[in-house]
């Protein structure tokens, strides 16, 4: 079943040539720790290897470019060691003010209330859950007081299963026991959410909690066969696993798909704090002898993350309807992929190595805003047959640029870099939003509605 015209395929080869030949971006081949695809689990796997991945042109060879997921490991994942006790109090109040032109002040306290209750007291799950609803909140634009109470469970259950799984002397609630003695460890997840006291936030929130527990525990049994088939995860294996997901939700709530499509943003942010952490922490201690700069490599935990979001989780937001989710994964992908690349298509459009738009940019977008607000409001024709009307212009994503490159160089033989943003179709665009003015008060809507798609074509001869 085809579930979205996005496909795998599409996404960008592992290494391109030019970027080798240019010391630019070169993932890593191997690396010493490593993860499955689903959000808490990682292993360590033997000793680093670096080695160079020649580009191909195989079709076999690009879609073979999800790495294999593994076993858990003895480590918290680095996206979960970052969580500090001291930071909850800060983090809480930033969701509690992404809140605020959202929600009522009572419903805003039954959050914090159920990330409390969630966290069991710890202040760390606390930092981490208020930090997994801002993604929510500011990314999905999910707002819902059922939603962001079920992911604070979702994320403090899944959390308190790994630590349990790190430390076995850890107890678990009575009610959680007795649910794995009836249904099995693989249900741990499920499990987790009993005694939890999500109950007391309604039967929506613990709807919602259990069908994203049932999507991570097909996601870990996805991870297991896979592995039981010493196989790479590849672009077929990503759809089939999109088509899983999504049948064994149909019948759920849809914002458990957006939990865990929320979860591998959550990750790829965790990675890329560590990275600057560890950066940052690097500099601080490095001698003043001279060393040779070389382009930094992702590690394998940060290439599978990258991966995933690519493969999996960024279609399932565009399935979704989720745009800015989806923008923000390969955003988030692309910068951990290939910084050097999405340096380069930043500098193209303006910004500063960054996802932000320039400031010689924006003066160029404001100008051309003004310009067509202009030219509409200075139309009479078009004025007296509208209530209203907004103009707004947008560069295209870094990750959208870069692909529509990557196929202007192969098609024409000429290096990447030889490109500018005037060579991008469609790199700077317009939209004109109005509304047509009833002609009597008695106009049926599909009438309107037919001279709104007239007034459409209008407006493009303009």
């Amino acid at each position: 079943v085809e579930i979205c015209h996005w496909r795998p395929e599409d996404t960008l080869p592992l290494v391109q040539e030019e970027e080798i030949k240019k010391g630019g971006d070169v993932p890593a081949a191997a690396t010493t720790v490593t993860s499955s695809p689903f959000f808490f689990a990682t292993v360590s796997v033997g000793e680093q290897k670096h080695s160079t991945i020649a580009p191909s042109s195989s079709q076999d060879q690009q879609e073979s470019r999800i790495p294999t997921p593994l076993l858990p490991s003895t480590v918290l994942p680095p996206w979960l060691s970052l969580n500090q006790s001291r930071f909850a109090p800060m983090k809480l109040r930033k969701l509690q003010h992404d809140l605020n032109t959202h929600l009522s002040s009572k419903e805003i306290d039954t959050v914090v209330s159920a990330i409390h209750t969630a966290s069991g007291g710890d202040f760390k799950k606390v930092a981490g859950a208020s930090d997994f609803c801002s993604i929510l909140v500011n990314s999905l634009e999910i707002t819902d007081v059922p939603a962001l109470c079920a992911s604070a469970f979702h994320y403090s259950s899944l959390v308190a299963v790994r630590e349990r799984e790190l430390d076995s002397d850890m107890e678990c609630s009575l009610e959680e026991h007795k649910c794995i003695q009836h249904a099995g460890s693989d249900a741990k997840y499920l499990c987790a959410l009993a005694g939890s006291g999500i109950e007391s936030f309604g039967t929506h929130a613990v709807k919602i909690a259990l069908d994203a527990a049932r999507l991570k525990s097909m996601e870990t049994l996805a991870s297991e066969v896979v592995v039981a088939r010493n196989a790479a995860l590849d672009s077929q294996d990503a759809r089939n696993l999109r088509s899983l997901l999504l049948s064994v939700n149909e019948e759920g709530d849809w914002r458990a798909l957006a939990i865990r499509s929320a979860a591998c943003l959550y990750r790829l942010e965790g990675l890329e704090a560590h990275r600057s952490l560890s950066s940052s922490s690097s500099s601080t201690t490095t001698t003043t002898t001279p060393k040779t700069t070389r382009a930094r490599v992702p590690t394998l935990e940060e290439s599978r993350a990258s991966q995933e979001a690519l493969h999996i989780y960024a279609p399932l937001a565009a399935r979704l309807g989720m745009f800015r989710l989806k923008t923000e994964l390969e955003d988030a992908a692309f910068r951990t992929l290939y910084p050097h690349s999405h340096a380069f298509v930043s500098a193209l459009c303006g910004g500063e190595n960054t996802n932000s738009v320039g400031e010689g940019m924006k003066s160029v977008l404001d100008d051309i805003t003004n310009q067509m607000k202009r030219v509409v409001q200075e139309d009479c024709t078009f004025m007296e047959n509208i209530d209203n009307v907004s103009v707004m212009a947008r560069v295209k994503e870094p990750y959208s640029v870069w692909r529509k490159i990557l196929k202007m160089s192969k098609e024409s033989n000429k290096p990447v870099r030889s490109f500018s943003i005037l060579d991008v179709p469609d790199a700077v665009a317009l939209r004109v939003v109005f509304s047509a003015r009833k002609l009597t008060p008695d106009e049926p809507d599909a009438t309107t509605q037919r001279r709104e798609r007239e007034m459409c074509y209008y407006v493009l001869e303009l």
